[in-house]
């Protein structure tokens, strides 16, 4: 099975995540944390974006794998996975630079929600 547009977007994601656990671990080994955030705001920062992405990125990613699996175009697909990668950018932009409501944090969880419920929805089709 060939799922080429997928593999693209979990190669990204992945390195995504990766930065995002370095940038932690280099920001707990500098303030000398082990465990926790030390009340520390940049570190509470980088654990929340890191957090965020581990917790919204899987769900996506097998959210356009079914999708296409199912033979959903390249174009859909790779437009979904530009608007997710998009906001899944401005939303660490935005938690990393503040700790309350920003621009970032609002846009970039509201189209990662939306590509997500825009992929179930399509999903939906192929069960139905």
């Amino acid at each position: 099975m060939n799922i080429p547009v997928t593999t693209i977007y979990v190669v990204i994601f992945s390195c995504m995540l990766v930065v995002l656990a370095y940038r932690t671990a280099m920001l707990r080994r500098k303030n000398k944390i082990g465990v926790g955030d030390g009340n520390k705001p940049v570190l509470q920062r980088a654990i929340g974006a890191h957090g965020n992405a581990a917790e919204h990125l899987p769900i996506a990613l097998i959210l356009m794998l079914t999708l296409e699996i199912n033979g959903t175009s390249s174009l859909i697909l790779h437009s979904l996975g530009i608007v997710l990668l998009l906001s899944r950018v401005i939303h660490l932009f935005g938690l990393s630079k503040h700790s309350g409501k920003s621009f970032g944090r609002v846009y970039g969880i509201l189209g990662t929600w939306l590509v997500i419920l825009t992929m179930a929805g399509l999903n939906l089709r192929y069960i139905f």
